[in-house]
């Protein structure tokens, strides 16, 4: 999971602190599996960009080889995606 500079982003500046929010994603697989993955994007320096960069370090989460057929419906992965805004 990574943030990406926003279009109208000047490249000079950083972009820093974001308002809390969490990114959930369900990854729906064959016989009723599904894969739960979520994120938590608070006022973390992981998800600040630096000046002219692109692109924040972010976080990844691996499906590995044993799940990836489980995972996998006629060759397509199949997920949910969503956006929860944490209240103060």
């Amino acid at each position: 999971m990574f943030r990406y500079r926003g279009k109208y982003d000047h490249e000079m500046n950083s972009v820093r602190k974001t308002k809390d929010f969490n990114f959930k994603i369900h990854v729906f697989g064959k016989n009723g599996k599904i894969k739960n993955v979520d994120f938590d994007f608070g006022n973390d320096d992981d998800y600040s960009i630096p000046n002219h960069e692109f692109i924040s370090k972010g976080i990844y989460e691996n499906i590995n080889n044993g799940e990836i057929g489980s995972l996998t419906v006629d060759g397509y992965v199949h997920l949910h995606c969503y956006f929860n805004k944490v209240d103060d």
